[in-house]
């Protein structure tokens, strides 16, 4: 018997096993449930968010080093609406 395609966008999924105290598997299971996502739905946002965040983290770390020997503010340290407008419009 032929295997379904996948709806259009929708991507093969991979197994991960993961092993964790009871604490953070009953957090992880309560953010499903308020958000009405499987476990395994809630671990694949909360790490793409982990990634996401990162990359925002690595962006402001450029622009605070850009900013450091930036002579027009003079090493000041930008503003969040700054930072925020900078990053928005690199």
């Amino acid at each position: 018997m032929a295997r379904l395609k996948l709806p259009e966008g929708r991507k093969k999924l991979c197994p991960l096993n993961v092993r964790t105290t009871p604490d953070v598997r009953t957090k992880i299971e309560d953010a499903a449930r308020a958000s009405g996502r499987s476990l395994s739905a809630q671990l694949e946002f909360i790490i793409d968010r982990h990634f996401d965040r990162e990359a925002m983290l690595d962006d402001l770390r450029r622009v605070l080093s850009e900013n450091e020997h930036n002579p027009v503010t003079g090493g000041e340290i930008p503003s969040f609406e700054d930072v925020y407008g900078i990053l928005k419009h690199p």
